[in-house]
């Protein structure tokens, strides 16, 4: 009898965990995070673009893309100088924090189908890249890309080299071709992990953000305490953070360096701590750049290294603006056999 009650009780639970888990893949997050945005909201497919209205003739035009679980407030305090025509692309699948009221569908998106599975990289990439080729208006163009947007950035340039080949790119605590997650792990998990993750993550959204944000994302400070606390309600639902992970380990094991040779010019910004992904084998992949790439070693940052100190993604633009357009003299990515073995810096 009492093996039977067992045995009863075990099916009830197992079917509990099943539907529970369910229901998390499929429940619509609520919509939290909002900021006040000054200009356009339009939709491409899955994928939200925001370009923010000019109040001066704009001197370059900056393309930026959020990270994983993040959203495009990121970038507004970050680029507020009015030389800058500003646009912003979310992930497919993510709640736009920005007033959807008057949503635009433009005419150039019509006729040209989104041929990736959404929620991944390659789908945020072909979005990214028709926003950049049809909405920034100078011949000055920065992509801008943090975490799991870096990738996306790498992957529109690949996608559209005619087009974006020419443009600089900055990559920020950027997700890239063979790194791997916070001390070393493999972004790909387990399978058992894997189908635990939506319960997972619905039990860390409950833990209040004090509890671990003086640990995993410091140092804190206003903008942090502003935006880092919604992470968990970005996402439109469980299934596409489930399917953002799948895909950043899939993309990260099958890309090679020479995706690099895409890009003509770029700087890597890297945290001095960084609690999300793996700071060396981040270094690692940047070093197998070409010469065309700049990597610069911020200090006293995290993983979210333009939210810590904004000055380094600033003066790149500031310089961009003073220098003239010209061609870049660059050399092939180093093989991994001939550079030499490196501690953690």
């Amino acid at each position: 009898m009492n093996q039977l009650l067992l045995l009863l009780f075990s099916a009830v639970f197992v079917y509990a965990i099943v539907r529970y888990r369910r229901r998390l893949l499929t429940e619509d997050c609520t919509r939290l995070n909002f900021e006040a945005f000054d200009g356009d909201v339009m939709q491409l497919g899955e994928t939200f673009v925001a370009k923010r209205r000019l109040t001066q003739t704009p001197t370059q035009s900056i393309v930026c893309i959020h990270g994983f679980l993040e959203d495009m407030r990121y970038f507004t305090e970050l680029y507020q100088d009015p030389s800058i025509e500003l646009i912003l692309v979310t992930n497919s699948g993510y709640h736009c924090p920005f007033t959807t009221k008057d949503l635009g569908k433009p005419a150039w998106e019509r006729g040209i189908p989104n041929p990736h599975a959404p929620y991944t990289i390659e789908y945020d990439a072909h979005a990214f890249g028709l926003a950049a080729i049809n909405l920034a208006t100078t011949s000055n163009v920065r992509l801008h890309g943090h975490s799991r947007g870096g990738a996306v950035v790498l992957d529109a340039v690949r996608q559209r080299q005619k087009e974006l080949g020419g443009c600089e790119v900055v990559l920020e605590a950027a997700v890239l071709p063979q790194a791997k997650a916070f001390m070393g792990r493999s972004m790909r998990l387990p399978k058992v992990a894997e189908w635990f993750t939506p319960i997972s993550l619905g039990l860390v959204a409950k833990v209040p953000f004090y509890w671990y944000a003086g640990t995993v994302l410091s140092p804190l400070n206003r903008r942090k305490k502003e935006l880092l606390p919604g992470l968990w309600n970005n996402a439109k639902t469980q299934s596409v953070v489930v399917e953002n992970i799948k895909n950043m380990a899939d993309w990260g094991f099958k890309t090679d360096y020479s995706i690099f040779d895409y890009i003509k010019k770029g700087t890597f910004l890297i945290g001095e701590s960084d609690y999300i992904l793996d700071r060396q084998t981040m270094i690692d992949s940047a070093e197998r750049a070409h010469s065309g790439f700049d990597i610069i070693y911020t200090e006293n940052s995290s993983h979210f290294v333009s939210l810590d100190d904004p000055k380094y993604a600033r003066s790149l633009a500031e310089k961009a603006a003073l220098k003239p357009k010209g061609k870049n003299k660059q050399t092939k990515a180093k093989p991994k056999s001939i550079l030499p073995k490196r501690g953690v810096s």
